[in-house]
């Protein structure tokens, strides 16, 4: 593989909001991410000893070098693109809440070795719904309530932290359940979740030269023109 390609590919990496591992059979610790870096420097909810990786809480320890050695085991009887380990690092009952660990086998020549993604519960921002809000022609105004939220604040919170009334918060909630073909604010959530990419920094709309640029503006102000009081959105 040329250099330039794998330096490529390790910066890729570092932009996942993911914690991001290879490691062998034994947990030695080969590559992280900058988020499982991250991860470790603060040890939760893993971290490093000697150059082999452990879970924060010790007592979960020797299920991730078991569920390891699992996973290399079954790579070698079945398909390894087949086998995949979920194992919780930390539950609801953590101070810093829930953490899920992934693994997956990496077949690399006769060796095997293992990938580990790392999850932790993300709040949104307002900059990781752009693309989502222009593909759905939101406006303004929906992207700022639905920012709100994704954020985890309820329609009461929202408005307050809004500056508007609850029943305005409302109102685009609904234009949005019917731009995005959702019925109720749980379905919405899930799919703003399956169209955020997993990445670690705030990104902006690309300025791209497409018919859903632009329109949602073109129709407030319009509605604007039309009626006096459209200033409430």
């Amino acid at each position: 593989m040329p250099r330039v390609l794998f330096q490529a590919l390790l910066a890729a990496t570092d932009q996942l909001s993911a914690g991001f591992m290879i490691c062998d059979a034994d947990g030695r610790l080969l590559h992280a991410n900058s988020a499982a870096q991250e991860m470790m420097d603060n040890g939760w909810p893993i971290r490093s000893h000697n150059g082999s990786l452990r879970a924060s809480d010790s007592s979960r320890t020797d299920a991730l070098l078991k569920a390891l050695r699992q996973v290399v085991s079954e790579a070698l009887l079945l398909d390894p693109a087949s086998v995949s380990v979920d194992l919780p690092l930390a539950s609801s009952q953590s101070q810093r809440g829930v953490a899920i660990v992934t693994l997956r086998p990496l077949p690399v020549q006769r060796d095997c070795l293992i990938a580990l993604y790392v999850t932790i519960p993300l709040r949104g921002e307002d900059a990781e719904i752009c693309g989502f809000a222009e593909c759905f022609d939101l406006t303004p105004a929906e992207v700022r309530t639905l920012a709100q939220l994704v954020r985890g604040h309820s329609v009461a919170e929202a408005a307050q932290r809004l500056a508007i009334s609850q029943n305005t918060v409302k109102t685009h909630l609904r234009s949005i359940f019917l731009k995005t073909g959702s019925s109720r604010q749980q379905q919405l959530m899930g799919l703003v979740a399956d169209l955020t990419p997993p990445l670690r920094r705030a990104r902006r709309a690309a300025k791209l030269d497409h018919p859903y640029r632009g329109a949602a503006e073109k129709r407030q102000k319009a509605r604007a023109t039309a009626q006096p009081d459209a200033s409430l959105f």
